[in-house]
């Protein structure tokens, strides 16, 4: 490595690269009147870069060993922009990553998003609808919050 000027290396393995082709289908899928965009959250490395774009058709590299990914979407209904925020998780679906989930949301949409969507490989409403119901009282939130599955198989054929 000395040889070259490198600054940074990235390990990635089969399992967080199928992860972001799955949830890109999914929302090529399940999205495909929606333009979508990678959110890119204020943090302390970027904070003070007035000209940043919190969104963009770019996926920071950050997001290869991340748990999740936020994105953001946008429509245009009847001359009206519509904006609804994205986020996939690599971990299963449970309470305490949903409670986790929603938190990062509500803290990262501002007054004109409140359609939230929160898509794991392993959510089944069947088995999943009374832990959603649980996390949503607890939470009190403003947010209109839905849940998918990223991971296509017989389960869930049925919401594709």
């Amino acid at each position: 490595m000395s040889d070259y000027d490198i600054g940074e290396l990235y390990v990635v393995d089969n399992r967080r690269v199928s992860f972001i082709l799955n949830v890109l289908l999914y929302i090529e899928s399940k999205h495909s009147d929606w333009e979508w965009y990678f959110f890119h959250p204020l943090t302390g490395m970027n904070i003070a870069d007035s000209t940043i774009m919190q969104h963009n058709k770019k996926m920071q590299v950050e997001f290869l060993n991340s748990p999740f990914i936020p994105f953001l979407l946008k429509k245009n209904i009847g001359g009206h922009e519509t904006c609804k925020f994205l986020v996939a998780s690599i971990d299963g679906f449970s309470e305490n990553n949903l409670a986790k989930l929603i938190t990062y949301c509500r803290q990262n949409t501002n007054d004109n998003i409140n359609d939230v969507e929160i898509i794991t490989c392993d959510y089944f409403p069947d088995d999943h609808d009374s832990i959603k119901r649980k996390v949503l009282s607890a939470n009190e939130t403003e947010l209109n919050v839905s849940l998918g599955n990223f991971k296509p198989n017989f389960r869930n054929l049925a919401n594709v």
